[in-house]
C-alpha cells in the first residue's frame, strides 16, 4: 500500500511540473495569474461502501474555460490519469495554436 501511494505522489509531482512549466510560460508572456495559481488540492471523500478522490487544480492562465477544474474517480490514480489526460490535450492544443500564429506571422512577413 505504501509503494502505491509513493508511486502515485511521484505521478503527481511529474503533473505539477507539467502544469508548473506551462504556467511558467504563459507567465513569461504577459498573461495575469492569480495568487493562487496552479495550487493542486486533494479531497478523499469517505463514504460507508467506498472512497472518492477528488483532484482540484486553479489554472486561470490556461485550459478550456481558465478556472477551478476538478476531476473525480474511486481511486488517486484515476484521478491523476484523468487531470493529466486533459492537461496534456489542452498543452498539445496550445502547441498547435502557438504553431499556426508563428506560421501566420511569417506568412505576414514574406508579404510584399
Amino acid at each position: 500500500m505504501e509503494q502505491k501511494f509513493q508511486k502515485e505522489l511521484e505521478r503527481l509531482k511529474i503533473l505539477q511540473k507539467k502544469v508548473f512549466d506551462l504556467i511558467e510560460k504563459h507567465i513569461c508572456g504577459g498573461y495575469y495569474f492569480s495568487d493562487n495559481e496552479g495550487q493542486f488540492m486533494i479531497k478523499l471523500i469517505p463514504n460507508y461502501s467506498e472512497n472518492k478522490y477528488v483532484l482540484s487544480i486553479n489554472l486561470y492562465t490556461f485550459g478550456p474555460y481558465m478556472g477551478k477544474y476538478s476531476w473525480y474517480g474511486n481511486s488517486l490514480n484515476d484521478v491523476i490519469s484523468d487531470a493529466d489526460r486533459d492537461i496534456t490535450k489542452w498543452i498539445n492544443e496550445e502547441m498547435r495554436t502557438d504553431t499556426k500564429k508563428i506560421q501566420d506571422i511569417k506568412i505576414g512577413e514574406n508579404k510584399i
